[in-house]
């Protein structure tokens, strides 16, 4: 009877010990198991951009002539984007923008004189943010950003407007040029507002902008700038 006893015993034990290793390993995995949520296809991502574009289109009437091809705004900002699903997904931003018109020296120049100079220039620094939907068309691309297209809108506040002319020094001057700065153009609105349209694949994206509203205060009746900017943005995206 001793030795059945003993040998019950070392069978209970042996038996106990297996079951609690079993849930120790089980309770040991569960607890480092987590979710993948961050990634450039996954749950939430954060990027930034880097866009130039150039205006295009028409003034609104004549008195304002840009140059156009140096005409444009250069653009820096912070994005979010929060997937729905495999097709759908969200995003905001906050943007850093610097606008820039040189305009064409001739005639029809009125605003803000029709004085002509070597070099003449409107520049518009902006902080805003702007809101995005996004539609993916990959369906099968792992944790990348593959080709999709954005919708969305923006909202610029006009911290900081410059007005600059630049023209040679008249003969016997100390200076080979005379330049002149003006800073906080009061005929300015202090906010810009309006609708984007995002082609891209990767980290490369084709940017369409039209801007609704006035960039001048309208009782002043001066031409507004062409609405519509194209150009391309680069991301630090995978």
């Amino acid at each position: 009877m001793g030795k059945k006893l003993i040998w019950l015993i070392i069978i209970v034990l042996i038996s106990v010990s297996g079951t609690s290793q079993t849930v120790l390993l089980e309770q040991h995995v569960d607890s480092d198991t987590t979710k993948e949520n961050y990634g450039p296809n996954l749950k939430h991502y954060l990027f930034t951009a880097l866009g130039s574009n150039f205006a295009a289109g028409k003034s609104s009437a004549v008195g304002l002539p840009i140059r156009y091809g140096s005409a444009g705004e250069i653009t820096w900002g912070v994005k979010y984007k929060n997937r729905l699903n495999n097709t759908f997904s969200w995003g905001l931003g906050i943007n850093y923008t610097a606008q820039y018109f040189p305009l064409e020296q001739d005639s029809s120049k009125t605003y803000p004189n029709n004085i002509l100079h070597d070099k003449e220039r409107f520049t518009f620094n902006n902080l805003g943010g702007d809101l995005f939907a996004r539609i993916n068309f990959n369906k099968r691309r792992g944790n990348v950003i593959g080709t999709y297209v954005d919708l969305g809108g923006y909202i610029d506040w006009v911290f900081l407007t410059k007005h600059y002319t630049k023209d040679k020094s008249p003969s016997g001057s100390i200076s080979k040029s005379i330049e002149v700065t003006q800073t906080g153009i009061t005929t300015v609105n202090s906010f810009n507002y309006g609708t984007t349209a995002k082609f891209g694949y990767k980290s490369i994206a084709f940017v369409a902008k039209y801007r609704w509203s006035d960039m001048f205060i309208s009782q002043h009746n001066i031409p507004e700038f062409p609405r519509f900017m194209f150009g391309i943005e680069l991301g630090t995206i995978k």
